[in-house]
């Protein structure tokens, strides 16, 4: 679900232009993410136009606050109609790399091998330790990258089932969030 709200319009050191005005409440009561739309170039019929989607808050730590989520692109068309194109963050030289949860991965990894059937994410948590949140991240760059998959099981929990060992010494990937 996507919840659209406005920022106050004027910008002073007082006053937080991060999120909607109106107490602290709104802020506190997302469970998922928020983000904030910068416009870099406004889009009109006649001009081309980019944004910034930039984390503000993120409970289950996919992205860090103040990162660049992705950068959207509108593209006015010929016949009167409009491209609108999401790409991942173009300029992140100075950003902070994503936290890639290797140990996580592999424990994850041998413990499902050593299964041999799907597992949902509680029982994965119980059994190879840590915090819910960091093994949910583990579980999900296992699923991206093609060494888990994941599919619906009874009262919609999600049964993850292992596709290709993973392995953390073998691992070289550049951390980047998906």
């Amino acid at each position: 679900m996507l919840l659209l709200d406005h920022t106050v319009k004027s910008i002073s050191s007082s006053r937080s232009t991060d999120f909607a005005s109106g107490t602290q409440r709104k802020r506190a009561s997302i469970s998922g993410a928020a983000y904030f739309l910068k416009v870099i170039a406004a889009a009109s019929r006649f001009a081309d136009g980019q944004l910034q989607l930039i984390c503000r808050k993120c409970r289950h730590g996919w992205w860090p606050k103040d990162n660049v989520a992705a950068d959207v692109f509108i593209t006015n068309l010929p016949n009167g109609g409009v491209k609108i194109v999401v790409k991942k963050p173009t300029d992140t030289s100075d950003k902070p790399k994503a936290f890639r949860p290797t140990v996580y991965m592999q424990r994850i990894s041998d413990y499902l091998q050593g299964e041999g059937e799907a597992r949902s994410k509680t029982q994965i948590v119980e059994a190879v330790g840590g915090k819910f949140n960091a093994v949910s991240a583990a579980i999900g760059r296992l699923i991206s990258e093609g060494y888990c998959t994941s599919e619906v099981g009874p009262r919609n929990a999600s049964l993850i089932t292992v596709v290709k060992p993973y392995s953390e010494a073998s691992d070289e990937k550049d951390p980047e969030p998906f």
